[in-house]
């Protein structure tokens, strides 16, 4: 068969032999083959090539795994063709519902191998933009048994609660429960963010309105049957009483179908709420709905923070440094050794969406060494994964001007100087929250296990803004 020139075929392989032996069989298939031995030249050129499918030689599981998330990060649609023995790579594919990527069997046979390029050839793309799919980036135990149970959390359409830190990556699960929950021909089907922190800036906005827009914006149906809708409502704890009764009733009605006054077609919604607190406290503490609690907490999924999971955070940084020169259109790289050894340290207060923020400046300025100082700037040293990244009150009462307190004591009670020095230590743990997610006060607010409205009354109480 005469190549096509459309049909580009890259491959990525270190041995020439196994280079020589794969180009005809490409060439026979109809495409043109264009071949590497290094993975970061091959990455860097893939945009430029923009190949019809990339095949990928044999290496160990730790390089195979990092090139597996590059492409993933660079073009998730793009088909590959793994050539390796190794079990647990395809056991990693599978667990990860990369369905873009297969694995062929070391051997190099003709057959499978021919087999394997019509079947990268003929992969039908997805409808989904390049960036719609979420990607559960990591190899933690946590992160593996979460993988396994998506598939049937996606199928249940039963209402969950995500758990978990400001910055956790909450939005992300949600987003793979929902990617996984679409069966083909359900493409119509939608996901509905809203933001119950945003909505207290917005008083006269509720969530009803708020909900009613994004119905308004899209969801055709398929043939006889109505859009499924996803409602994510982020920060749900810090709903209203009336946003409560209106969650209430969606979630009452997720099953059965929800009536619109608007027109005769019902809808059904699955609802995932995520929340930096626990709810069940807020319920004794009459602060959330009983009723509300119970409809919304059928699933229940605990996030772990960044610092918790030290063995995801290179596979993170690679991940979001490839995604980003992509998008900024920059050549590939990877950060320096220095860098990546000051990440595995540092406590991540901020924790995936600061990470992933930092890297975002750092392939936009190509400034590592700022950002490096940075990290020591809002407290890396004393604060490592390992330890948890507790805050000990020994350095910051010994950063106060005990002195002068002391001083005080002719002056004014000690129960007075206690409070005093209470006071400082809370200013001084909000300001390093507030610095540590780039003054996002919501994401402080999570960080602090406090209220979106209590940051700002202790903002304004400390004058810090």
């Amino acid at each position: 068969m005469k190549p096509d020139t459309d049909k580009k075929a890259v491959i990525l392989e270190k041995h020439h032999y196994l280079r020589d032996y794969l180009k005809p069989l490409i060439h026979q298939e109809g495409a043109v083959p264009f071949s590497f031995e290094n993975a970061s030249t091959c990455i860097e050129n893939l945009a430029h090539l923009q190949p019809s499918f990339i095949v990928v030689g044999r290496c160990d599981i730790e390089k195979s795994i990092k090139i597996i998330n590059a492409l993933q990060a660079i073009d998730w649609q793009l088909p590959v063709l793994m050539i390796n023995d190794n079990g647990p790579i395809e056991h990693y594919i599978r667990l990860n519902g990369f369905d873009n990527m297969i694995t062929l069997n070391g051997l190099l046979d003709e057959k499978d191998i021919k087999a394997g390029i019509r079947w990268a050839i003929n992969w039908r793309r997805p409808l989904q933009n390049s960036d719609s799919r979420p990607v559960l980036i990591g190899r933690g135990r946590w992160l593996n048994d979460l993988k396994h149970r998506l598939p049937g959390l996606s199928r249940s359409r039963e209402n969950i609660v995500i758990q978990g830190e400001a910055g956790s990556g909450r939005e992300t699960l949600a987003r793979a429960i929902f990617h996984h929950s679409r069966p083909e021909g359900r493409e119509t089907d939608l996901f509905v963010k809203i933001d119950a922190a945003a909505l207290l800036d917005k008083p006269q906005v509720d969530l009803w309105h708020e909900f009613h827009q994004h119905l308004a914006a899209g969801g055709a149906a398929v043939g006889d049957m109505p859009p499924n809708y996803t409602v994510f409502v982020k920060d749900v704890d810090c709903l209203s009483q009336n946003g409560q009764r209106t969650l209430l009733l969606i979630a009452e009605n997720s099953r059965s179908g929800l009536s619109l006054a608007s027109g005769p077609r019902r809808i059904f919604t699955q609802v995932i709420t995520a929340t930096c607190r626990d709810l069940k406290s807020l319920v004794q503490q009459k602060r959330f709905k009983k009723e509300l609690y119970y409809r919304l907490d059928v699933l229940h999924l605990q996030l772990p923070p960044l610092r918790r999971r030290p063995e995801d955070i290179a596979l993170l940084t690679d991940f979001f440094t490839y995604r980003y020169c992509r998008l900024m259109k920059k050549s590939c790289f990877e950060l320096s050794p220095q860098s990546k050894a000051l990440f595995a340290r540092y406590a991540w207060p901020g924790n995936v969406a600061e990470l992933k923020a930092l890297i975002r400046r750092i392939v936009n300025t190509g400034d590592e060494e700022a950002c490096r100082k940075h990290i020591k700037a809002v407290g890396l040293a004393a604060a490592s994964v390992q330890t948890g990244a507790r805050i000990h009150l020994d350095d910051l009462v010994g950063s106060l001007d005990m002195k002068t307190a002391l001083q005080d004591l002719n002056r004014c009670s000690l129960k007075k100087i206690g409070n005093d020095i209470m006071a400082e230590i809370e200013k001084r743990l909000v300001k390093q929250a507030l610095n540590a997610t780039y003054w996002n006060r919501k994401k402080a607010a999570g960080l602090l296990n406090i209220s979106y409205k209590s940051v700002l009354n202790k903002i304004k109480t400390y004058q810090l803004a």
